[in-house]
């Protein structure tokens, strides 16, 4: 409903849209439907677990380029293989950035 009078108000513009039970996986939902799409993640941890984990790591808000480019050498390209290969971060950054990627992870 929502997109509808979106795109009768601007005539015809599109919106996607992420519901989720926080900010950070509303936006990577909305994100992942594009364009004009939408997508809901249930509040549960399995249903939370189930959208993160198969994600590239880019796609967490806050992971940029140099970040991407440093994990994937080290053969970390999912959030499953940043959460598998935890101990590995913890080396690799400082443990204010290691611990932001570790929290994304879970």
């Amino acid at each position: 409903e929502m997109r509808a009078k979106v795109a009768s108000a601007t005539g015809g513009l599109t919106c996607s849209c992420g519901v989720a039970s926080n900010h950070m996986l509303a936006k990577i939902a909305s994100d992942k439907n594009k364009p004009d799409g939408q997508l809901i993640i249930g509040p549960s941890e399995d249903d939370i677990l189930r959208f993160v984990r198969p994600l590239p790591v880019r796609k967490i808000p806050g992971i940029g380029r140099v970040t991407d480019k440093i994990l994937n050498s080290f053969h970390i390209h999912s959030v499953q293989d940043l959460y598998d290969d935890r101990a590995k971060v913890r080396f690799l950054f400082k443990p204010a950035t290691a611990t932001f990627l570790l929290r994304a992870s879970l």
